[in-house]
């Protein structure tokens, strides 16, 4: 079948964090290019059909499973002119920080990988192979090619499907599993995931402007692989600020006479793993431009042994200027205290809780556990200097 034009995004959006401040969440919301066509009804000429049927009662429970997998869709994309393009798409994935992710052409998986995609602790490398790809440093996150996801805040649809001889039940999101929730959604734009009951994303259809737009289908998975060297980075990293740094420091490190905020010990089931020092990755100052704002954070890492992690960010700019600031409609929580208002954004890997303060500080906690977990954690944060005692790591 000749290859014909695609409505939006030129392949499938696998845009992970680079040097923005979110962690896991700041891609921007993909849609349709202003001017571009668009069929009423796309149909695909070679479709595989999963038959959908309603369920009564509550949800099935789901717990997200963060175990090693493999896992091959079938990624069909609609076309303006009403017909498809299909592609293959692979990924690995070694909870909590590794993920691979390849889109090769076609049906059958034999054509060249067109797109790659590659995460582990502290970078991330995204490209196609032909183009030199590089790689950045971006802070501990879960990866972004992880499709076990957290349903506890999207919107149950009361259906289930069939994949690959499993259940799962269907829920509504703002976006796709590789796209941030946007902060303004649009009515007739979302995806339906149908998940099981260890959180993986079997079924995924992404409606945009109330037309199907990509649908994902998967057909093959592996809960027991092994692996080889498929997290290795195949690109470069940039040298200097432009690649960005996360190294590791002592667990005393901090700025002088600054405090920063700190658990006051472990959380329940999780053992500090350390201090790091992050800088974001940023572009240099070209010609008379004004130099760009420049980041730094002090980040604490902790893990559960099992794929589950806890990180607090301690940041500040050079210029004193805000990025971390609660946005209007936002959804926030109070936390008390100096760090009082912060905003708490839910993720399907992981959820969120910043808050903004003065002269350009900010303090951020991440985690793989429930929201209203994160929100308990980020309420117990307290502020230490260097002429504090040492804060309990065990």
């Amino acid at each position: 079948m000749a290859r014909r034009s695609r409505r939006g995004p030129a392949r499938w959006p696998l845009l992970v964090l680079a040097v923005a401040l979110v962690a896991g969440g700041v891609i921007a919301f993909l849609g349709r290019d202003d001017g571009e066509e668009v069929a009423d009804g796309p149909r695909i000429e070679t479709p595989i059909n999963v038959d959908i049927e309603s369920v009564d009662g509550d949800p099935a429970p789901v717990t997200v499973a963060r175990t090693p997998y493999t896992i091959e869709y079938r990624v069909e994309g609609f076309t303006a002119d009403g017909g498809s393009v299909i592609d293959t798409e692979r990924r690995w994935v070694r909870p909590p920080f590794e993920s691979r992710v390849e889109t090769i052409p076609g049906d059958d998986g034999s054509s060249d990988v067109s797109f790659l995609q590659v995460a582990g602790f502290g970078f991330v490398q995204t490209g196609r192979e032909h183009e030199s790809p590089v790689v950045l440093a971006t802070e501990p996150t879960v990866a972004p090619g992880d499709v076990r996801i957290d349903v506890s805040s999207l919107e149950w649809r009361g259906q289930q499907r069939e994949v690959l001889d499993r259940t799962c039940e269907v829920y509504r999101a703002p976006a796709p599993i590789d796209v941030a929730t946007p902060t303004d959604p649009e009515p007739d734009s979302w995806a339906d995931v149908c998940v099981d009951s260890t959180g993986l994303v079997l079924h995924e259809e992404w409606v945009i402007g109330g037309d199907v737009f990509r649908r994902r289908i998967a057909r093959a998975l592996d809960e027991s692989p092994s692996f080889d060297d498929e997290f290795e980075p195949t690109g470069e990293r940039p040298g200097g600020a432009e690649g960005g740094v996360l190294a590791r420091v002592t667990d005393d490190s901090q700025p002088p006479d600054v405090a920063i905020y700190t658990l006051p010990k472990a959380p329940d089931g999780f053992r500090f793993e350390g201090r790091y020092g992050f800088t974001p990755p940023r572009a240099a100052a070209q010609g008379l431009e004004l130099e760009p704002t420049r980041v730094a954070a002090i980040i604490d890492l902790y893990e559960d042994g099992d794929g589950g992690i806890v990180v607090v960010a301690n940041g500040g700019t050079n210029d004193l200027s805000d990025i971390v600031t609660v946005v209007e409609g936002a959804e926030t929580v109070d936390l008390g205290g100096e760090l009082g208002t912060a905003e708490l954004v839910r993720g399907l890997r992981q959820h969120e809780v910043r808050a903004g303060l003065d002269r350009g500080r900010f303090v951020r906690l991440w985690a793989t556990l429930p929201a209203d977990d994160v929100v308990a954690l980020a309420r117990t944060l307290e502020p230490i200097t260097r002429a504090d005692s040492t804060v309990e790591r065990a």
